[in-house]
């Protein structure tokens, strides 16, 4: 129970890479695995390179601004868990700063399935 304690009931999954397009090529690779039947959290800057739906697609902001991320977790988690997909993409931060106290939440929300390129 500690795990799941921030986790939506859908299955969610963590992505992270340093490189913005290794990260996009992973998140459309598992979109196409999943038949776009996939809700991704992610930011602004790579919205329009993910081919998912506008209304699969929920914008966290810029990755250079964290704090709206932050404040915001658990509503986002949550209306992501409503849009009743077979899978939660989740892009994941840098951990430091800000980012520390984001990556643990999402991991755990996650449930430690985190893929980090």
């Amino acid at each position: 129970m500690k795990h799941r304690h921030y986790a939506p009931k859908t299955k969610c999954q963590l992505i992270y890479s340093k490189d913005d397009q290794d990260l996009i090529f992973e998140m459309n690779k598992r979109i196409k695995k999943y038949r776009g039947d996939v809700v991704v959290i992610g930011f602004t800057e790579h919205k329009r390179d993910i081919v998912v739906s506008e209304s699969r697609f929920i914008d966290v902001g810029s990755k250079d601004n964290l704090e709206g991320f932050a404040k915001n977790i658990y509503s986002i988690l949550r209306r992501a868990d409503h849009i009743k997909a077979q899978i939660i993409l989740i892009e994941g931060v840098e951990i430091s700063g800000l980012g520390v106290a984001i990556m643990n939440r999402l991991l755990r929300t996650c449930e430690y399935d985190y893929t980090e390129i």
